[in-house]
């Protein structure tokens, strides 16, 4: 019964992985697209790191 358990947990970490690696390329090419558009991406990271202040919530209210 374990084993067919770590089997099947393996065989899932594996189908992760390759969904892993697709979205992977699929964000390489939108960059290379964005790019090629003339739009610099390091701007825009620089842009959006602005600080944002997140409000402490107490881990009991989360739960």
């Amino acid at each position: 019964m374990v084993e067919k358990a770590r089997t099947t947990l393996a065989k899932e970490r594996q189908e992760m992985a390759k969904i892993l690696s697709i979205v992977e390329q699929l964000m390489q090419m939108h960059v290379k697209s964005l790019q090629d558009l003339g739009i610099d991406l390091t701007k825009e990271v620089k842009k959006e790191k602005k600080p944002v202040k997140k409000p402490k919530v107490p881990i009991e209210d989360i739960v």
